[in-house]
């Protein structure tokens, strides 16, 4: 049993206490002859600098986190953002879900460093799940499956965490 991810879209959060941002989380089940009662996703997303270009007011607001321009070739490498989970409830072939991400402006020092440097265009991000599926066994109930190792999904993100 195999889920396949891909993030559609992110938008901010209207109505939430802190700035959070929601991304639309498609969740594909590639053995529909099984259907899928939960799934338990953990979230590690990872912001991937070298995946982008970058201007030159982006080099100065950004060297105090990667150092001179000329360093960048080493320095640029993918840092830890945050942890999320989620719950996905039954489905047979495949749901969106929303994925919230709080972004407070301490919620990581390298993380606020690296968004507030940008000044145009997204972020890098990729975002690896592992987790827990349940499928249904009739007539004896549920079985779960762990998955084994991280599926990996790149995004970038457009929307500013602190911007409402």
């Amino acid at each position: 049993m195999t889920s396949i991810f891909a993030i559609d879209g992110s938008t901010v959060e209207p109505y939430a206490a802190i700035p959070t941002l929601r991304f639309a989380l498609r969740v594909s089940n590639a053995t529909p002859a099984l259907a899928i009662e939960n799934v338990m996703l953990n979230c590690q997303i990872r912001i991937e600098p070298a995946r982008r270009p970058y201007g030159a007011i982006e080099h100065e607001r950004l060297a105090d986190l990667f150092g001179a321009p000329e360093r960048w070739g080493q320095s640029l490498q993918s840092f830890l953002w945050t942890h999320v989970n989620v719950t996905v409830a039954r489905f047979e072939h495949d749901c969106t879900v929303a994925l919230p991400v709080p972004c407070s402006f301490d919620f990581n020092i390298a993380a606020t460093k690296y968004f507030d440097g940008l000044t145009e265009g997204g972020a890098p991000l990729a975002l690896l799940f592992s987790g827990s599926s349940f499928i249904a066994i009739r007539p004896t109930g549920c079985k779960s499956r762990r998955s084994r190792g991280a599926r990996r999904c790149i995004a970038g993100c457009r929307s500013t965490c602190g911007d409402r």
